[in-house]
């Protein structure tokens, strides 16, 4: 870009496709902040485990990649059917921090880390 142009909506211009980039105003599309996340299929085997337990899945317990893959992606899609208001008291009876902005993803992993057992207090 030279010096002399001008750029009419103005907005800063990024180039390449790395990293984050500002939020394009352009006509009523969005932008990701941030580069879409890899296939989970493409992950490597320790990255790949280390995300099974942050689910609340044991890695051991599935016969091949795959078979995790498929239950990373099942345990997913039922995170995004729960009720968040119901995740969130889950959250307060196990005294977990979490944002009030947080994902149900986010929250699904604070319950995951959930270690107690007394259930007095839960409806």
């Amino acid at each position: 870009m030279s010096a002399g142009s001008h750029n009419p909506a103005d907005v800063k211009l990024l180039p390449g496709n790395g990293g984050t980039s500002a939020p394009a105003r352009a006509a009523g599309g969005t932008v990701p902040s941030m580069q879409p996340s890899r296939q989970l299929s493409e992950l490597p085997t320790d990255e790949l485990n280390a995300l099974a337990e942050e689910y609340g899945l044991d890695p051991g317990d599935f016969k091949s990649r795959q078979h995790l893959v498929t239950a990373l992606h099942e345990r997913r899609q039922m995170i995004a059917a729960l009720d968040r208001e119901a995740m969130l008291d889950v959250i307060k009876w196990g005294r977990r921090p979490v944002t009030f902005n947080a994902t149900k993803e986010q929250i699904a992993q604070e319950i995951a880390r959930i270690r107690s057992m007394k259930f007095a207090g839960l409806s």
